[in-house]
């Protein structure tokens, strides 16, 4: 099946049920608040411990080691269900351009948390070296999940 056939009988499916259009949305908000706020909760965190000594960073890297895995579900689940509210309208999203800039703010916010994880890494291997890098990477990351957010809004209102 082409994926606009595939668009639009999930387009009729999405359109007639209450249920699941709830429960896509859900899971995009859902993920995008527990993702974005674990993430964003982290970043705080590291730019405090930052501030303070490298036994606080140290700390502060393996406090939120386990916050990754949690991000990155979490994640998943906001691909998932953003693929989910593409198709739904797909024509329509594939010409807009606040789409597309949603798109490129999540892509930079993909790849900046994989230059924390990185960052990170050397952080802890090396000790000092690297903090300008992780406090750059965290404070991009604050930006970057309000930029995506807010792109987020901005894309059904533009439709």
């Amino acid at each position: 099946m082409a994926i606009r056939e595939l668009a639009e009988t999930w387009a009729s499916v999405y359109s007639n049920s209450v249920a699941i259009r709830s429960a896509v949305s859900f899971a995009h908000f859902g993920g995008l608040i527990c993702g974005g706020g674990a993430a964003v909760t982290a970043d705080l965190a590291m730019l405090s411990a930052l501030r303070r000594d490298d036994d606080a960073v140290s700390h502060e890297i393996a406090r939120v080691h386990a916050l990754h895995r949690f991000v990155i579900a979490c994640l998943a689940v906001i691909v998932a269900s953003g693929a989910l509210l593409l198709l739904k309208d797909l024509d329509a999203l594939l010409e807009s351009r606040p789409f597309w800039i949603k798109m490129g703010l999540f892509v930079a916010l993909l790849c900046n948390g994989l230059l924390i994880m990185w960052a990170e890494s050397r952080v802890a291997a090396r000790g000092s070296n690297g903090h300008g890098l992780l406090r750059l990477a965290a404070i991009a990351s604050l930006i970057l999940w309000l930029a995506t957010t807010l792109a987020g809004t901005v894309v059904p209102n533009a439709l």
